[in-house]
């Protein structure tokens, strides 16, 4: 990493990935884990850094045989690192905060903001494992849909939640872009498919009176019978509680998104900028174009 400072001054260092262990096989045979897609918060030369890292292992798979992309995303660990200022100290070693390693399922970072006394918000998605793959090797495992969310102070997490859960047994809104759950991608592995899952993406706005919320697009089947597809809305109390979510009313919901927020050098607003897909425009993986959609939410002010 590399950063320059207020007083043109160039400081510089390296963040080390953790070292995998014996029962914890990383992909490609690599000595350390590496710490894919970060959320990054930087404040005050404060660094926050969140991460999600693959493994092909879990705890009723320690082959090669059941460990590939064929079985669908394998990000089995979610990581923090944190240091109250990068230019005199190093990150803390990675914390783990969550992981799949019990179900078979993944995690994936969504977003971080800091609050008030240094506090750490951050919230994050936890995927099933492939239906596909639970149904011929592992039936006994439900298939659960979460996003959840942690507060942390110094590095230690004080108070953690899930903000909805979806799938087997329960509501079956689930949080992510359902249709398009266990593509196939138009390349393999070793002669092997690559089956991809959509990366649910709730993030966090701010407003100017201090408000936290958590936006996050929903897919699937209400209780009576009727097709979801909408973006939704819940705010996060001052104690970690949070509200029931409430439906953005829009006609084109986006099923992947970015927000507009301090993490990204934005002033709070009552408005909320979503810049993001529709459902089906994301066009990567399907040879098909690929198009950007722009989203903005007023919130009423209290």
């Amino acid at each position: 990493w590399a950063l320059r400072c207020d007083l043109a001054e160039w400081h510089s260092g390296r963040r080390m990935w953790p070292p995998y262990t014996n029962d914890r096989m990383t992909p490609y045979g690599a000595t350390h884990v590496r710490v894919n897609y970060p959320v990054a918060l930087l404040r005050d030369r404060a660094v926050h850094l969140c991460g999600v890292a693959a493994f092909d292992t879990w705890s009723r798979v320690n082959t090669p045989e059941l460990a590939g992309r064929q079985y669908g995303n394998r990000f089995r660990c979610l990581y923090y690192a944190w240091t109250d200022d990068v230019t005199t100290s190093d990150c803390s070693a990675w914390i783990e905060i969550d992981n799949t390693f019990d179900d078979g399922g993944w995690v994936f970072a969504g977003d971080m903001h800091l609050g008030q006394e240094g506090v750490v918000h951050l919230v994050w998605y936890r995927a099933p494992i492939n239906k596909r793959f639970r149904d011929e090797h592992f039936p006994d495992i439900t298939r659960r849909y979460a996003i959840c969310y942690a507060r942390l102070l110094k590095g230690r997490v004080i108070h953690r939640e899930i903000l909805v859960e979806a799938g087997e047994g329960l509501s079956a809104e689930i949080p992510t872009d359902i249709d398009v759950e266990s593509s196939v991608l138009p390349w393999k592995i070793k002669d092997k498919p690559v089956v991809e899952d959509p990366i649910s993406t709730p993030r966090f706005h701010v407003t100017p009176d201090g408000r936290l919320f958590v936006i996050y697009y929903v897919s699937g089947t209400s209780s009576d019978g009727t097709t979801v597809s909408e973006n939704r809305i819940l705010e996060i109390g001052a104690e970690g509680s949070h509200s029931a979510p409430v439906t953005i009313p829009a006609a084109y919901p986006l099923t992947e998104f970015f927000t507009a927020t301090p993490r990204a050098g934005c002033e709070p607003s009552y408005t909320v900028d979503l810049l993001g897909y529709r459902k089906g425009d994301f066009g990567l993986f399907t040879n098909t174009p690929t198009s950007v959609s722009y989203m903005r939410v007023r919130l009423a002010q209290q």
